[in-house]
């Protein structure tokens, strides 16, 4: 399970350098998006973030998990 998990820590981690950085970085130069008002914001918003992805990758794992079972009976 966990070689799993660092494979798609990897990618996500790749995936955020160059997707969504790049994405973020353009939207605030011409919108008007703002950034965290403070630290506090910023890490409450990090922990969100993680705390998402790992919801997320546990959702994926049972979801793989029933259809290797289901697929098999």
């Amino acid at each position: 399970m966990t070689i799993y998990a660092d494979e798609d820590l990897g990618d996500g981690f790749f995936k955020v350098v160059f997707n969504f950085l790049p994405a973020v970085i353009i939207a605030m130069l011409f919108t008007e998006m703002m950034p965290p008002a403070g630290i506090f914001g910023f890490v409450l918003c990090l922990v969100s973030a993680v705390l998402g992805y790992i919801v997320l990758w546990y959702i994926s794992f049972i979801v793989q998990t029933l259809a290797f079972w289901l697929f098999n009976v």
